[in-house]
């Protein structure tokens, strides 16, 4: 039987994943749920499949999942069995600029829905 992995997010991950729903929310309305809901069920594929995806170079047991244009680090640990999400962030700088300024806000709610998913 596969292990299943948890996955808890730290904080700084949470206001990370809060600004790119807030920029997405702001400039791609009609798309944003559809779009968060997508990186979401990409991270719970970690919960199963921890090792999908690849490794960063130089930066020793840290991964990289792709979900374009965001790339979510994390950290896997095997006892016990979770996966650590430590930072996503956007592949185009124009737009991490814009993530990075939305991250402060009504993020409860977000934060909140986000824990429910994943954690």
């Amino acid at each position: 039987m596969r292990e299943i992995f948890t996955i808890p997010i730290t904080e700084a991950a949470l206001a990370d994943f809060e600004g790119i729903l807030a920029y997405s929310w702001a400039t791609f309305p009609a798309r944003a749920e559809r779009f968060g809901d997508a990186i979401l069920n990409h991270i719970e594929l970690l919960k199963g499949f921890p090792y999908i995806g690849s490794l960063v170079k130089g930066r020793p047991g840290v991964c990289q999942l792709v979900h374009t244009p965001i790339l979510i680090y994390y950290r896997v640990n095997e006892s016990p069995n979770f996966v650590e999400i430590l930072h996503p962030t956007c592949r185009y700088p124009d737009e991490s600029e814009a993530f990075g300024s939305r991250r402060r806000g009504r993020g409860s709610a977000r934060r909140a829905r986000i824990r429910a998913r994943v954690g």
